[in-house]
């Protein structure tokens, strides 16, 4: 494989008070403290890390929809790009283009004929007004669906939260967002949820002519444009006998003036607003907060009451306003804990129509003609006619669906294709988790792009997932109780239909086991008392896995398992390698104790029906801190990298500022530190590869990037930085799950949760079998490789 030149790359770093802290805990607590090599050490000289960035990227977020004016084209926020659905037919919706990926996760989106405006990053901090990640508002050509190009960007910080509210007309933007004002009465400033109007009329070069039109103590929800009429929803504050207090401020538009205000309407009915559908609707707004209705605004200075309904038989947290041409309007609402509705009002105010979902909404909707798109959480959009559903409560208009990639905090595969080899054994499939959603399948068509073949539908939260050749295992977080934890498994003998045989309540830590010609789910959990109640320790329980056979038409789990071993520590991970698992906890007592070791434990599966206890050791590193889900581990051969909290608390996340990656070798009669490299952030996931580890996330030293850190521990006493994986955009480190990061041949995945799932190529001398010189493939199809 060919390698590009290396480039130097300033590498997170520990403040010089928590490295001196941190070396003085280390130095009083341990005979032996491990050599813990700060990364900065490495930034200098032909060793320097190399920076690598995405090759690819696929799935995400599907949170914001805006139709288009042609009738038939929906465009959406999927992750970090925005695609065009095709609609015309709504029993067929299609996937007709998308853009390259764009600064962050699109939070917002608005289309004006030819040019749409969409709206990316920018989470803000509530501090003192920064931002955390800057924000660009993007404009785009979609003048053709099949090829939509972005134009200009201008940096926008502090698009707030996952729905942006934006709307366009003539080339002026309007963008609810967050940003800095004064507080009247003492002057302080703030970051509050503020107007500002973009001028995109030369869309090669954006510009904000107003950051802030409504200034603090005001709170704006939302902005609709009909005509040349502004409205906006705000909140002013709490009073204590009527809570928040919601109005409708209507302005005159004026090009790029600022527009004049005509008239204020107060009313609790104002939090989300809407406008008719189609390019020319009546003057009508429709809004929804403690009920719903619509004003006339014919005469903007002197609104008119046409409509009210009651709150009480409607939602008061909608995610999304929609009315139709027709004037007949919808709701989306997220509903309860793994689930929402959509629902329609008839002309009384009663709901007439309402349809549960198995996942809730995520809040992109659009109306086109008489039909409503939506998305929901797990990357399926649907397209329904309410019409059909107008006589019978729960009665499913769906008349049309595609199903997306959606979110992911997980990522694994099935088969075995490591060998580099380009044959039949390397068709494996792709298999993603989000944290709702249940499963997902990917087809082998494509190596870093695989297109969504099927998946299995659930509302409970994953955040773990492991793929073999006929199973798949992913941690279950329960509907509505989330003390309710346990494995689900899967059954892949159709992959795009995967069959959920069983679930195992022994814990939430599960991998998969060949071994004596049969597969088998090891589950690690916490031990139970007398009375059921957690116990000191922890076990390690193995369960029989039966494929279908001539007389079970079905494959199944058993439902007692086949062997346990306890443990004396909490575990907190677990990883196999061959018929080896290595699991890492802390002792049974609180994480501030002195006596809270962190331990390792190697077990020997070869007999998966009687466990045996290999090596037990504590690990010679500092103590964990308080963080649930933490160390992490992951086992290579010999070799077992673990990840444990090191530094204090950080006051943004309440996450570990900082982390440990040590290298263990586990060949001995004790496991043995032989290196240490100190980290910046806390580590969510740690994956090996032929004597590689890939850790992440961490914050980079730019705080708007995250990066996965790639270290070579082949060598037996050393633990070295090689490079960094860099993610653009969409990936928290307190939003992934433990099985985040996959690697593939000579592809690295990484689930960013909301961005879907990168896609790395990572320079590195990978000796595999396999002839390289020809069109070998590292896991799907073929693709040309050079040396």
């Amino acid at each position: 494989m060919s390698r590009p030149p290396r480039a130097s790359m300033p590498v997170p770093h520990l403040t010089a008070a928590v490295a001196a802290a941190t070396a003085a805990l280390v130095a009083a607590a341990f005979l032996r403290p491990p050599a813990v090599r700060h990364p900065a050490a490495r930034a200098q000289g032909a060793d320097a890390p190399w920076t690598g960035g995405p090759v690819d990227q696929f799935g995400g977020r599907t949170a914001v929809m805006a139709a288009g004016d042609d009738g038939s084209t929906v465009w959406v926020g999927h992750g970090p790009r925005v695609v065009a659905l095709n609609v015309a037919d709504p029993a067929a919706p299609v996937a007709a283009g998308r853009t390259a990926w764009l600064d962050g996760i699109v939070t917002g989106l608005a289309v004006d004929g030819e040019r749409s405006v969409a709206i990316t990053g920018g989470e803000g901090q509530v501090n003192g007004g920064s931002a955390a990640d800057p924000g660009t508002l993007a404009v785009l050509d979609v003048g053709d669906a099949a090829a939509p190009t972005v134009i200009g960007r201008v940096a926008l910080p502090g698009a707030n939260g996952a729905r942006t509210a934006l709307a366009l007309r003539d080339g002026i933007a309007f963008v609810v967002r967050s940003v800095t004002g004064t507080v009247p009465d003492d002057g302080t400033l703030l970051a509050h949820s503020g107007l500002s109007m973009v001028d995109i009329r030369q869309p090669a070069a954006p510009r904000i002519l107003v950051d802030d039109l409504i200034p603090p103590p005001l709170e704006v929800t939302d902005v609709v444009v009909i005509g040349d009429v502004l409205a906006v929803a705000v909140a002013s504050g709490t009073d204590d006998s009527v809570g928040i207090i919601t109005s409708l401020l209507l302005y005159r538009l004026a090009g790029d003036a600022p527009p004049t205000l005509l008239t204020e309407h107060e009313s609790p009915a104002w939090r989300v607003l809407a406008r008719e559908a189609g390019p020319a609707p009546r003057a009508i707004v429709y809004g929804q907060g403690s009920g719903g209705l619509a004003l006339d605004i014919s005469n903007p200075s002197e609104p008119r009451e046409v409509r009210r309904w009651d709150g009480s038989t409607w939602c008061h947290d909608c995610l999304r306003l929609l009315v139709g041409a027709d004037g007949g309007v919808s709701m989306v609402s997220p509903g309860g804990f793994g689930g929402g509705y959509v629902a329609s009002v008839g002309a009384g105010g009663q709901v007439a129509t309402a349809l549960s979902l198995l996942v809730r909404p995520s809040g992109g909707a659009a109306v086109v003609g008489a039909h409503i798109v939506f998305a929901d959480v797990g990357g399926d959009v649907r397209v329904l006619d309410m019409r059909l559903a107008s006589t019978a409560r729960e009665t499913d208009p769906t008349v049309g669906q595609l199903a997306l990639q959606g979110n992911a905090v997980a990522v694994a595969f099935d088969g075995d294709a490591d060998d580099g080899n380009a044959n039949a054994a390397d068709d494996a499939h792709a298999y993603t988790a989000p944290w709702e959603g249940g499963l997902r399948t990917l087809s082998p068509a494509h190596p870093t792009h695989p297109p969504l073949v099927g998946g299995w539908r659930s509302a409970a939260y994953r955040s773990s997932l492991d793929a073999g050749d006929s199973w798949a295992l992913t941690s279950y977080e329960g509907e509505g109780d989330a003390l309710t934890r346990a494995l689900d498994v899967f059954a892949l003998g159709r992959p795009e239909k995967p069959a959920h045989i069983g679930r195992l309540y022994d814990g939430r830590l599960g991998r998969l086991l060949h071994a004596g010609d049969r597969d088998w789910a090891v589950v690690a959990g916490t031990r139970r008392g007398g009375q059921g109640e957690p116990a000191p320790g922890a076990a390690i329980s193995v369960y029989a896995l039966s494929p279908a056979s001539a007389t079970e038409q079905e494959p199944s789990v058993a439902d007692v398992p086949a062997g346990t071993l306890d443990l004396q520590q909490w575990v907190t991970d677990v990883d196999i390698d061959g018929q080896r698992l290595v699991a890492v906890g802390r002792a049974w007592t609180p994480p501030d104790d002195p006596q809270s070791r962190l331990w390792i434990e190697v077990v020997d599966l070869t007999n998966p029906a009687a466990p045996a206890r290999r090596l037990s050791a504590a690990l010679d590193v500092p103590p964990a801190a308080a963080s649930d889900g933490l160390p992490r581990v992951a086992l290579d051969g010999d070799t077992a990298v673990v990840v444990t909290p090191l530094g204090p608390p950080d006051p943004f996340d309440g996450l570990p500022s900082s982390s440990l990656v040590s290298r263990i070798d586990v060949s001995g009669a004790a496991p043995r530190v032989t290196a240490g490299v100190a980290l910046s952030g806390t580590v969510a996931s740690v994956a090996m590869a032929d004597g590689y580890a890939f850790v992440g996330p961490v914050r980079c030293e730019d705080a708007s990037l995250t990066c996965v850190v790639v270290l070579d521990a082949r060598a037996p006493d050393a633990l070295r930085i090689v490079g960094w994986l860099t993610v653009p955009a969409g990936m928290a480190p307190y939003a992934l799950g433990r099985d985040a990061i996959a690697v593939r041949g000579w592809h690295v995945f990484v689930a960013a949760d909301n961005a879907g799932v990168w896609v790395f190529t990572p320079p590195l001398d990978w000796a595999r079998p396999g002839d390289r010189r020809g069109i070998a493939l590292p896991w799907l199809g073929r693709e040309a490789v050079r040396r």
